[in-house]
């Protein structure tokens, strides 16, 4: 009769791995404490007709309400309120787009972070603590989606502040507000196969997230990861390989043993017996741990540049999370890389970079 050995977390994963990931899950939670208060309120403006101005002006004028108004270059009205009392008139097409979009720049990054997080630490927690591989599987799978998703979209908002940094100052507010309006919304507003969704755009098959981040990353491992943790994901395929052993096949082939156990087991406390799935889960939240800090970092420099090179955070009364005041000369950057000098946030200046990570040996 074999002997039974049931494993703990570390014989189960082994001792390099299990280490890994218990660094992983602290840093995270660190981490996770820095954002977990934060708060912002999104502000989204709609384009309104010339009378539909000619009522509204006339209505905060009854009321007595500060707001203030931009007429674009389509013949269309913008407006926004929680205006400052006290600001220079000629500032008042940047009062009405540089608030708003710098708002819903932060929600994008801040619900990305979140997200991340209560994924990592799943993923991470369920294997260290708890022993839940299908959760942990699960987890799993949902963050490297999730970081494919935040990989996919970081390009595109580099891509359009690079632009709209170089842009000349002639119409410059109107112009960012015609870039950046549809394609926030584009990235905050989606659907899979909602019913009452028709307005919405299709939103992005899973699948090209993961295919992307292969790429940029060089790492062939990402679709081996996805591979095997969308099949523990799976109902019926899921609870067959999660709790089960490799099959071992007797020498005339016609007779096939496999075991299964809640906890991780093994025969003669042989630790690499029916762990693949678990250590694919693990593996792979390590490293998405590493490339999801090198774009969540990224991500938080655009958003930062942003708000300094517009000087939002000193055209609206209204208060959110990273709302970065500019200094100037040589004292420290409210963004924390360094002196204000030499952050390059102004008009014409180069624009944050996404640098290619460093793959781990």
């Amino acid at each position: 009769m074999a002997t039974e050995h049931f494993l703990n977390p570390c014989e189960a994963l082994g001792v390099e791995r299990y280490e890994s990931l218990r660094n992983v899950l602290s840093e995270s939670l660190q981490s996770a404490s820095r954002t977990s208060d934060a708060v912002v309120n999104e502000l989204s403006i709609a384009e309104f007709s010339e009378k539909e101005f000619k009522d509204l002006q006339f209505e905060h004028a009854r009321t007595g309400e500060q707001w203030a108004y931009l007429r674009l270059t389509s013949g269309n009205y913008v407006a926004v309120d929680q205006v400052p009392h006290s600001f220079d008139p000629e500032n008042i097409a940047a009062a009405v787009i540089f608030p708003a979009i710098h708002s819903r720049l932060v929600a994008w990054w801040l619900v990305h972070n979140w997200r991340i997080q209560e994924f990592m630490e799943c993923a991470a927690s369920s294997l260290l603590d708890d022993w839940n591989p299908s959760v942990s599987a699960v987890s799993a799978r949902g963050l490297l989606e999730q970081v494919g998703c935040l990989f996919y979209e970081v390009s595109i908002v580099e891509e359009a502040w690079r632009e709209a940094k170089a842009l000349p100052s002639d119409n410059r507010e109107s112009r960012i507000h015609a870039r950046f309006n549809p394609l926030l919304f584009q990235l905050a507003f989606a659907s899979r196969g909602l019913p009452t969704s028709q307005a919405l755009r299709p939103a992005t098959n899973v699948q090209t997230y993961v295919d992307k981040l292969a790429r940029f990353t060089d790492d062939e491992r990402y679709h081996a990861w996805y591979n095997w943790l969308s099949n523990a994901a799976h109902p019926a395929v899921g609870s067959r390989i999660v709790y089960a052993t490799q099959p071992l096949v007797h020498k005339h082939s016609r007779l096939m043993r496999r075991r299964f156990s809640r906890l991780p087991t093994s025969i003669r406390q042989n630790c690499d017996v029916g762990l693949t799935v678990v250590h694919n889960a693990a593996d792979a939240t390590v490293e998405l741990y590493r490339i999801s800090s090198h774009l969540l970092d990224f991500g938080l420099r655009i958003v930062d540049d942003f708000c300094l090179t517009t000087a939002s955070a000193n055209l609206t009364t209204g208060s959110s999370w990273r709302q970065l005041v500019p200094v100037r000369g040589n004292r420290l950057c409210p963004c924390g890389n360094g002196k204000w000098r030499s952050c390059g946030h102004r008009w014409g200046a180069a624009a944050p970079t996404l640098p290619k990570p460093r793959r781990e040996s």
